[in-house]
């Protein structure tokens, strides 16, 4: 594990790194190198393709380690393995504004007005509790009773996820913690 500020050379670190294993006889299909940015993974495909001497970097290459960001390896993982768990090989993929955008029509049909009680509000509160690894129901039974926010939330959380299954979509967050 590398931990460094931005333009330090880690990119150029673990591409030094992975080319030596490769070198050393490791299978490329056997690395795994995960990032936090789309373009530090995609400089560093780009970086070992070159290096390598290998035509086209693509994140499915198989001459070339899986290099990926966290939201990346997560959105393969679910794509080989999540019909194991409910979730079909095709999905899309909804961002925040798209995310917004549901919770506001459910906002409006609990007859909440969105100016009053926002969406943005309402999501990242989501977004923090599924990253402490609670489902819509845990979430209900632990804050539900705590206050008018913690019940509208403890309202929305279930019908924001039926709307995401209803479009076939998932969330950034899911793509971290169902896999």
């Amino acid at each position: 594990s590398v931990l460094a500020g931005a333009g330090s050379g880690k990119t150029r670190v673990l591409t030094t790194r992975i080319y030596h294993l490769i070198r050393q006889g490791i299978a490329p299909d056997k690395i795994l190198a995960v990032t936090f940015t789309n373009k530090a993974s995609r400089e560093m495909r780009e970086r070992l393709s070159e290096r390598l001497g290998i035509r086209g970097n693509g994140i499915y290459n198989p001459n070339l380690p899986f290099v990926s960001t966290f939201h990346g390896l997560g959105r393969h993982i679910l794509e080989q393995y999540g019909e194991r768990i409910g979730i079909k090989r095709h999905f899309s993929v909804f961002d925040r504004d798209e995310s917004k955008a549901i919770i506001r029509d459910i906002l409006k049909s609990m007859d909440i007005d969105p100016k009053e009680f926002s969406p943005g509000y309402v999501i990242s509160q989501i977004s923090k509790a599924k990253g402490d690894g609670l489902t819509a129901g845990e979430f209900r039974d632990r804050y539900g009773s705590r206050g008018f926010r913690s019940r509208v939330i403890s309202e929305v959380w279930p019908r924001y996820q039926a709307g995401l299954q209803k479009e076939k979509a998932l969330d950034f967050d899911d793509l971290i913690t169902l896999p």
